[in-house]
């Protein structure tokens, strides 16, 4: 812990001198292990909604939107083939997090309305938090990761014909789309990146920024906390995610 701790340290540093003119910085998914590194390096300690679940990102557009209202009932959820994963038919994202476990791991869906009553709860009341940090926020940023593909999902999209699913590396197109509605609905400059692993790059586009780092594993990795991993990765794409979006280079992005 004490090597995570210089590392976070570090970190924390180099983002509240670099990143420190955001009024908001937030995960849109898909994967809840960059809202833990997004928590730690900016010192952040509230929860937004997509910091839990599996988000593509067409999912992540349509439910940012101010007029969307989380409301999951029974006849849309369905357990993955697996049966660790809920899926949510309504809104096509994945739920890890939020259903009750049986001893050996797998789902429960005992006792279902009182459990959609409490994520229904909890969810509304993180919407509205987000929203309201965002109608406050002058400059937000957005990050998203494509570090892995969402094959659960992908497998219901093609079972059942339903609408394609956008996943990063997500398009230009998309990008300049969310922009524009955060700017119209919330009146916030918003700039969006987004983390891949490969060879290091940083690619800027129009309205979206590119970051990649290799997948390296390190002393900061613990086995008990396998979401956090690769540790010493979301170092390099944040510290890159620094260089490409100091006070110099942010106007390209807004």
């Amino acid at each position: 812990m004490f090597v995570q701790s210089l590392s976070t340290l570090y970190g924390q540093a180099l983002v509240k001198q670099h990143l420190g003119y955001f009024d908001l910085v937030f995960s849109a998914g898909p994967y809840c292990r960059l809202a833990f590194h997004i928590r730690r390096l900016f010192s952040q300690s509230e929860a937004f909604p997509f910091d839990w679940w599996l988000t593509p990102a067409s999912s992540f557009l349509r439910m940012i939107d101010p007029g969307y209202y989380f409301n999951l009932s029974t006849e849309q959820i369905f357990l993955s083939l697996s049966g660790q994963v809920v899926l949510n038919s309504r809104d096509l994202i994945l739920h890890l997090h939020d259903f009750e476990r049986l001893p050996s791991g797998d789902i429960s869906l005992a006792n279902i309305e009182s459990q959609l009553d409490a994520i229904n709860e909890k969810y509304r009341f993180l919407f509205n938090r987000l929203r309201e940090r965002l109608k406050k926020a002058n400059r937000c940023l957005i990050i998203l990761e494509g570090l892995m593909p969402a094959t659960e999902l992908e497998q219901y999209r093609l079972r059942t014909e339903c609408h394609e699913l956008l996943y990063p590396r997500i398009t230009n197109g998309y990008a300049e789309e969310l922009v524009q509605m955060l700017k119209d609905n919330y009146k916030v400059e918003a700039t969006l990146a987004c983390f891949h692993l490969g060879a290091p790059k940083i690619e800027q586009q129009k309205a979206i920024l590119n970051i990649s780092a290799p997948v390296l594993t390190s002393v900061f990795d613990d086995d008990a906390e396998p979401y956090q991993q690769p540790w010493a990765s979301y170092d390099i794409l944040f510290a890159q995610l620094c260089a490409a979006l100091s006070e110099g280079n942010l106007e390209k992005f807004l």
